[in-house]
């Protein structure tokens, strides 16, 4: 064994090399030099080798330190420091040469054992690192150095407060160490301390710039939600090393939640050029191009990342996603629950597959997912917004209330404010309730006018419920037009105006460009009332376009609607790319179907994208929106000064604008079939449950009264918790109601219309009452009695009596008249069948298949067209000069 060394002697000047006290250090080194050569390391050689490798110049270090061991073999600080920096230049084979020199110079002396704890941790052999480390720190003059090594050794094994602790003990010695920080912020990370372990990155980085920790610092910003900060780091980082695939890949992560789109798919896609191979470079690049629209070229990006890595679990989330936003909803589970299988601790599949089951109605099994996300990650904000959106769904409306005032707590925005104060109940409790959420919506929205920032996420507010308020029974203008003021003040990214609308195409010697837009032109409401109504347009004159929002439902009637078309459109997820390709269209007509039922509408209906935009009846309310021209009604259903109603110029058509061509009868079917009662009288109102408003109870209750034979017949809503929410407030608002209802279970549409047949009365709520379910009922001649209220969306059946000539008898003028006549009409089965017979033949005569209808809307096509390429509108309360009245 080597004859041990004297190292106090050169402990001093190196000391001073660390603390950067360059001319203390030149002295001592001068006195190094003084004394006896054997055992004595030479002071400058290797004092500027130190210094080169705290400089980052490793290459140099290691050069003028093989020149020092070349000199004198048995140094044994120049052959541990040579041992380092090759480490530091990842030379492993290299390093543990120069170690083993160390050792036989003294393998028990410090700098040999902290040297051997480096190489160790190389190796990755953690416990052999921290068994050199103790001992180094056994000697009794214990240099920092030594302490640092065991803090790096601690924090590899997880031991993390002593790390923390250790790394603490050698900051508190000056000079500050940049290698004590590195520990602290690799061993806070760990802890979850983002914030604390970004300053101490920080601070190394301020002690020694030429670090590699840009990338771990922006790393970190991103896990703190700084997505800008985080970008900005992960760029310098990037530019330092062009090649380090984990900054590339953090660095389009950050741009994408930072909403530059296009520079986080440069970043991703130089990631997948570096590395084909990545799973998670091909993965987050597929998420990039899903938010751009570019489905197509998403899903290529998650098929190639899963090819890479089938256990891939946030993959078969975004996948996932993708899916639910194409309303393909059964993969989209399957994707998830595959996701779930291989990473049941990943909180965002659970979040993601509580979206997909909200939207398939299972709103109890999204209730539970979107808990077991929370459970995972506490805090998960936008778990817990999703889990209060479900428990509103579910009628849990105070306790939805208090998730979003929670969220709010912890993150003030404009978005979750206006979730918290725009909430509305599905089924109203009372009057007194809707007058009182009423006002609590007016509020919110004026309150938000004040705070500060801006509407980021205007999908998630327009997902809100204030779809509900067209049930109340009240003139909405003033609640819709505020909403549009709020977004106009708060959300201005949700303005735009396709170029050249000023200067329309000339019509001379071409058709006009129609397009219908809605997400429901498939088997849904939408879809049976306007078929026929598009396919009976005229083709010489007019060219007509399908634009299908996100989620539209692939199913006979789509492809039925799609078949009539000139062109289809599927519009993509993305806002942007929904209105470039609208835009791009050149319509002379943007026609919406209905606007409110469902966010995407209402978001794309904000722009302009056409000379002349207008809104159908699908959904009969004011949209509040000055970027539609026109709601076209019709006559009927409008009473007097109506246009008051409207913040669009009303369209009073002389017919309802409907071709609706029935479907063929099904065979009847017995009471007991269809689990009705075997006796009594039935009195169906086999309406949406939102529709019953607080002031129909005491007219039901009264029936109830006049008829304690009969019953009244509802259908169950998509949760349970609607009709326990009915049969809740008939407990105080009509006490017995609840003993003489039946609520059916939902069905397809044969037995829903066989059910039809089978009701001697047919009850339309006042405010809102019926629509498609008047057109089913008249197949069968089924009477509908109907009170016509302040509004048109409660004066369609009136109206519809008034146009087919017939029914006169059964429109009460006033509510407290409603009960009587239902259970006289009910009772008397000779005028029953009577009205039965006149009803199903007025109906095939003036309802259905009504070309009039179409020929007046025609007429609306094209007046607004070419009032548009005059540079002006139609008036409101505008009706064609033709007749297209009863012949």
């Amino acid at each position: 064994m080597a004859s041990s060394l004297c190292l106090t002697p050169i402990r001093k000047p190196f000391r001073y090399v660390r603390q950067r006290r360059c001319a203390g250090a030149t002295a001592a080194f001068a006195c190094c030099m003084r004394r006896p050569a054997m055992g004595a390391s030479s002071s400058e050689d290797l004092g500027a080798a130190l210094q080169l490798r705290e400089a980052g110049r490793y290459a140099e270090a290691e050069r003028a330190l093989e020149a020092c061991v070349a000199a004198r073999p048995q140094d044994l600080e120049a052959w541990a420091a040579l041992a380092h920096v090759r480490l530091l230049q990842n030379q492993i084979g290299t390093a543990g040469e120069a170690l083993a020199q160390a050792l036989r110079v003294d393998a028990a002396a410090a700098p040999a054992l902290r040297t051997a704890a480096r190489l160790a941790l190389a190796a990755g052999d953690v416990q052999a690192a921290i068994g050199h480390a103790r001992k180094a720190c056994a000697a009794p003059d214990v240099h920092p150095e030594d302490r640092l090594v065991l803090a790096m050794a601690l924090a590899r094994a997880d031991l993390l407060d002593e790390a923390v602790a250790l790394a603490d003990e050698v900051l508190a010695e000056p000079p500050p160490r940049a290698e004590a920080h590195v520990v602290r912020m690799q061993a806070l990370s760990r802890q979850g301390r983002m914030a604390e372990a970004v300053a101490d990155g920080e601070a190394a980085m301020r002690l020694k710039p030429h670090l590699p920790l840009w990338g771990s610092i922006g790393a970190l910003q991103l896990a703190l939600g700084r997505h800008v900060e985080a970008a900005v780091v992960l760029r310098r980082a990037v530019e330092l090393n062009p090649r380090d695939l984990q900054a590339l890949v953090n660095l389009g992560e950050a741009e994408r939640r930072s909403g530059r789109l296009v520079e986080a798919g440069e970043a991703l896609g130089r990631a997948t050029e570096l590395d084909p191979a990545s799973s998670v470079a091909w993965g987050n690049l597929g998420a990039v191009l899903q938010q751009q629209g570019r489905i197509e070229a998403a899903r290529g990006a998650y098929d190639r990342a899963l090819a890479l890595d089938p256990g891939a679990a946030a993959v078969m989330v975004n996948l996932g996603r993708l899916l639910a936003d194409l309303g393909r909803y059964g993969e989209a589970e399957q994707s998830c629950r595959r996701a779930i299988e291989r990473r049941p601790d990943l909180a965002v599949g659970h979040y993601v597959l509580a979206g997909v089951l909200r939207a398939t109605g299972r709103m109890a099994e999204a209730e539970s997912a979107y808990g077991r996300a929370l459970a995972l990650q506490p805090g998960f904000d936008e778990a817990e917004l999703g889990l209060a959106e479900a428990l509103a769904e579910q009628l849990k409306t105070e306790e939805a209330r208090a998730r979003l005032e929670s969220v709010l707590q912890r993150r003030p925005s404009l978005e979750v404010f206006l979730q918290a104060r725009l909430t509305l109940s599905v089924v109203a409790p009372s009057k007194d309730a809707i007058l009182a959420e009423r006002a609590r919506f007016a509020a919110g929205l004026e309150e938000a006018l004040h705070w500060p920032g801006e509407v980021v996420d205007g999908a998630r507010l327009v997902a809100s419920d204030w779809f509900y308020l067209a049930y109340h029974g009240l003139d909405d203008r003033p609640l819709m037009s505020a909403l549009d003021r709020m977004f106009t003040a708060k959300a201005p990214g949700l303005a735009f105006e396709a170029r050249g609308l000023a200067a329309p195409a000339p019509l001379t010697g071409r058709r006009i460009r129609v397009g219908f837009v809605s997400q429901f032109l498939c088997n849904h409401t939408i879809g049976r009332v306007y078929r026929g109504l598009i396919a009976a347009l005229d083709r010489s004159r007019f060219e007509i376009i399908i634009a299908h929002l996100p989620k539209t439902q692939a199913d006979p009637q789509r492809a039925a609607i799609d078949a009539l078309a000139d062109r289809v459109i599927d519009l993509p997820p993305a806002l942007v790319e929904q209105r470039r390709l609208l835009a791009e269209t050149a319509l002379d007509l943007l026609f919406f179907t209905d606007v409110g039922m469902a966010p995407a509408s209402y978001l794309l209906a904000r722009s302009r994208l056409a000379p002349v935009q207008a809104v159908g009846w699908g959904h009969p309310d004011t949209t509040g929106l000055k970027t539609l021209d026109y709601f076209v009604s019709f006559d009927g259903a409008e009473p007097a000064g109506a246009e008051a109603f409207y913040e669009e110029r009303l369209v009073r058509l002389p017919r309802l604008a409907c071709f609706y061509d029935p479907p063929a009868r099904p065979a009847r079917l017995d009471r007991q079939t269809l689990g009705l009662p075997a006796q009594g009288a039935l009195y169906g109102c086999l309406q949406s449950l939102f529709k019953i408003h607080p002031d129909f109870d005491a007219v039901l209750a009264e029936i109830a009264a006049r008829d304690p034979t009969g019953w009244i017949v509802f259908a169950e809503g998509p949760q349970p918790a609607w009709s326990q929410a009915l049969r809740r407030r008939w407990e105080t608002s009509a006490p017995g109601l609840g003993a003489r209802t039946v609520f059916l279970p939902r069905a397809p549409i044969e037995r829903y219309l066989a059910t039809l047949a089978e009701m001697d009365i047919l009850l339309d709520p006042p405010h809102f009452g019926s629509g498609t379910t008047f057109f089913d009922a008249m197949m069968w001649g089924a009477p509908v009695l109907t009170w016509p209220g302040g509004f048109s969306r409660g004066r369609i059946v009136a109206a519809l009596y008034e146009q087919m000539g017939a029914g006169r008898e059964l429109v009460v003028q006033r509510l407290d008249d409603y009960a009587a006549r239902a259970v006289a009409l009910a009772a008397d089965k000779p005028q029953l069948s009577a009205l039965r017979r006149e009803l199903e033949t007025a109906a095939e005569r003036n309802l259905f298949r009504d070309a009039r209808a179409v020929r007046a809307f025609e007429a609306f096509l094209l007046a607004a067209v070419d009032a548009a390429a005059d540079g002006r509108q139609l008036a409101s309360g505008w009706r064609p000069a033709a007749s297209f009245a009863v012949g």
